[in-house]
């Protein structure tokens, strides 16, 4: 998802307030701002993603905004970094000649920006400053209906804040927390980060050793770095990276050559996490979201130029195992170790071993095994983590409370997983825990993990989760891909293979799932992913395996939701209901029609999830996923997406095709909506902002993904007579579709130079084999080529489907299973 964190233009319509005879002066001795306005302006306090807003305009002058912004936070600590946000969040294909440039404002050379907005209606001038102020910013924004503008040049903007005035703001409360966060900072240090792309390749080939990119890239999300809290805190990791790579923390401005389309790419778009291993040169080697160590280890061999300098053993046979294990050579450590005298020492390292290899089973064994004869190593340590990692809570607990107890080595480290056991039941104990470590072992790198876990985003919204290891059938749902291409003439074989593969990896539990979802919690994206497979299956229910397939799905899909209801809601940053609610709801209605099940017992659930999407409607009509950048509460300014929105459609239009009775008003406000957000040469906007009309300009290039869904969702609705529009979108679609192609695999988002982004990709495939089935059938033939070229692009080896894999294998060979099924 693309979408600034400080828009340049929000909506126009503010309810002012009755001029004033004098001179109109606002103050807010909290912000520290006054300003004086001429008789005849007023204010207004609106929602905002990020601080506080205050918005003025003059009575009559409907053309013209102001705009004063207070943002303080570690995502504002100054003008520069601000200016960058700004910067790096504009929707290039809603933004015209951006400018930075230095100005003498307030007696200081200030930076601003210029831009033209073409998000709503209305194209918009937009000016903003950054000033410094009491430990934040203050954002100074000017907007102009951009036919006006040359009654407002630059100059002019800046002399209707003549009459601010900055005020010293009363003093804050210390920050009872700022010992804690400042150890919390220190998380990661232990990592030898480059400074820069130059620094990093120097090294790089210095050493002769990988670049280690870590990419976690969330502009206008107040989010912690949790990879640095954990994997970068991880003993083994530590280890490995100081010995065998060049580590690199990439930010979206950096200038790095894999940057360029033709190595990788990366825009001012690109958002989302991942670790990739690169060339000195800039070629990607390698991307993965899996377990870093188990990544890091297989990018050891990926490019012989690479590995390091020539390594000298120790002569001690101990100091040699222990050192091949540092440095990731496993198959050199296990020989060692087999060689080593039998006893606790050998059986803890090799226990070590299989723990790094995530065999928690035989570590857990081989450390049992050895009983009493653990006293004194710190070892039941890692035992402890075996149960936990195996699932055996409670055994893993019991032995780390007893440690903790104990005068062994480790024990700072066992409260720390102490701590993190508590974490999942027991979230105030578990602080008192990590609180009381931090309180007593400060300079202790366990105490700085507990510090990074206690303030860190997933502790303070509830969202820690059990001690375990993700089975293997999650985590292949994230492996790498590996090309599966095959000719465009084999369309049956794909199309057998991906039933073959969701067959082989459907969960027991009936679900088919992503490597991030945890089974003991309801989840609105695998709920999604199980309704796309057990709807992509039902055409080929005349197998019996299919059909018990789908049934179980369906059963799954009733249980998932009904435990959603039971919880109740709890909306962190965004909200996957409404991806969530129509792919179910499509689903019941196919085992509706597909006589799977009968309407009479499906229908209660059925209603219930058509309110839940009327609940979430928003005022102009649409749906939208995006909530908020933080974790109080503060909503974004409204608005709908246009291809989120056209998903709904889809999923109501295929309810009421079951008999679900979706209300007329609820599925014509959304038509409506969708409508408004098309443009004169039929492409549609990425935003509609509540306020805005729509109908704004919006280049193909980022547009063609979404053209055949939106055109589809209005077709299916009613809203076309004619096919002429869903031609054309198909033809935008196939002009550009190598622009989506190039995206494909990327666990980063929005990369592409117009912000295509690889979490869409089998989504837009499927809608636009979906969209070319409803042409009649002496045209589709015109475009199927194309729709068919970028599928089997994301085909894999294994016959499975994966555009991201943060979704997974599971969702793109499932959304690829209706895409073939349509090109039939």
């Amino acid at each position: 998802m693309s979408r600034p964190l400080l828009p340049l233009v929000l909506c126009l319509t503010a309810a002012p307030v009755l001029a004033q005879e004098e001179p109109f002066v606002f103050e807010n001795a909290q912000l520290g701002v006054r300003v004086t306005f001429p008789a005849g302006w007023s204010s207004e306090e609106k929602a905002a993603a990020a601080g506080h807003q205050i918005e003025f305009q003059r009575e009559g002058e409907e053309a013209l905004r102001l705009s004063l912004r207070v943002l303080k936070g570690a995502q504002f600590r100054d003008s520069e970094q601000v200016r960058d946000l700004v910067v790096n969040s504009v929707v290039p294909e809603q933004t015209d000649d951006l400018t930075l440039c230095e100005v003498e404002f307030m007696g200081a050379p200030r930076t601003a920006l210029t831009a033209i907005s073409r998000a709503g209606s209305v194209p918009v001038y937009a000016r903003q400053l950054y000033l410094d102020h009491a430990g934040g910013v203050v954002m100074l924004e000017s907007f102009v209906a951009l036919d006006q503008r040359e009654r407002y040049p630059a100059e002019a903007l800046d002399e209707l804040w003549s009459g601010l005035e900055l005020l010293e703001p009363p003093p804050e409360a210390p920050d009872p927390d700022a010992e804690v966060k400042a150890l919390a900072a220190r998380c990661g240090s232990e990592v030898p980060w480059a400074a820069s792309w130059e620094e990093a390749a120097a090294r790089a080939r210095a050493e002769r050793k990988p670049i280690l990119v870590h990419a976690r890239i969330y502009p206008g999300f107040a989010l912690s770095d949790d990879t640095l809290v954990g994997n970068y805190m991880e003993p083994h990791v530590v280890a490995l990276v100081r010995e065998r790579y060049v580590p690199f923390k990439l930010k979206r401005s950096a200038e790095v050559p894999f940057a360029d389309p033709d190595l990788y790419g990366l825009s001012s778009t690109t958002f989302g996490t991942s670790t990739l291993l690169v060339t000195p040169e800039g070629e990607v080697l390698a991307e993965e979201i899996g377990p870093l160590y188990t990544f890091l280890v297989r990018g050891l061999t990926l490019d012989p130029e690479l590995a390091g300098p020539e390594f000298e053993a120790p002569a001690d046979p101990w100091q040699a195992a222990a050192a091949r294990l540092a440095r990731g050579e496993h198959a050199a450590a296990r020989a060692l170790i087999e060689d080593l005298p039998a006893g606790a020492r050998r059986a803890i390292l090799a226990a070590d071993l299989a723990l790094r290899e995530r065999d928690v089973a035989a570590a857990r064994d081989l450390l049992l095994a050895q009983g009493d004869a653990l006293a004194g190593s710190g070892a039941r340590v890692d035992l402890a983590l075996a149960h936990l990692y195996s699932g055996e809570a409670a055994a893993g607990r019991a032995l780390l409370e007893e440690h903790v107890a104990s005068d062994e080595p480790r024990v700072v480290e066992a409260r720390f997983w102490l701590g993190s056991v508590q974490a999942a039941e027991e979230p105030e104990r578990a602080a008192e825990t990590w609180r009381a470590l931090i309180a007593e072992h400060p300079d202790d790198r366990w105490a700085w993990r507990a510090a990074g876990a206690l303030t860190s985003t997933v502790f303070s919204t509830g969202q820690i989760g059990p001690l375990e290891l993700p089975p293997v059938g999650r985590l292949a749902m994230a492996a790498p891909f590996e090309p599966g291409p095959l000719p465009a003439s084999e369309l049956e074989r794909a199309e057998r293979d991906a039933i073959e593969f969701l067959l082989a990896h459907q969960r027991p539990s009936g679900a088919w799932t992503h490597a991030s979802a945890r089974p003991e919690e309801p989840d609105d994206l695998r709920l999604a992913i199980t309704s796309i497979c057990g709807s992509a299956l039902l055409p080929f229910s005349e197998r019996p395996e299919v059909t018990r397939a789908v049934e179980r799905g369906l059963e799954f899909v009733l249980m998932d939701y009904r435990r959603m209801v039971e919880q109740g809601e709890e909306i962190w940053f965004m909200d996957y209901a409404v991806w969530s609610r129509p792919y179910a709801l499509a689903f019941l209605g196919d085992c509706v029609l597909a006589e799977i099940a009968p309407r009479e017992d499906l229908a209660p659930v059925a209603k219930a999830m058509i309110a839940d999407l009327e609940r979430k409607q928003r005022s102009n009509g649409g749906w939208s996923y995006y909530v908020t950048g933080d974790t109080e509460g503060t909503s974004a300014p409204e608005h709908s997406i246009s291809f989120t929105t056209a998903a709904v459609i889809l999923g109501l239009v295929r309810g009421d095709e079951a008999g679900f009775q979706v209300p007329e008003p609820l599925l014509e406000r959304a038509l409506d909506c969708l409508e408004a957000m098309r443009d004169s040469a039929g492409n549609f906007e990425y935003f509609l902002w509540v306020g805005s009309s729509g109908g704004g300009s919006n280049p193909e290039p980022g547009a063609a993904g979404r053209g055949p869904v939106c055109e589809l969702a209005l077709l299916r609705g009613g809203r076309g007579e004619k096919l002429d529009p869903l031609r054309r979108a198909l033809g935008t679609f196939a002009r550009h579709r190598r622009g989506l192609m190039a995206e494909q695999g990327k666990a980063l988002m929005h990369c592409g130079t117009s912000g295509q982004g690889s979490h869409y990709l089998c989504f837009d495939y499927a809608t636009a084999a979906m969209a070319v089935s409803t042409l009649p059938p002496g045209e589709r033939e015109k475009h199927r080529g194309a729709v068919i070229e970028a599928l089997l692009a994301a085909r894999g080896a294994s016959g499975g489907f994966l555009d991201n894999p943060l979704l997974g294998w599971a969702a793109g060979t499932g959304l690829a299973l209706h895409a073939l099924h349509a090109l039939r």
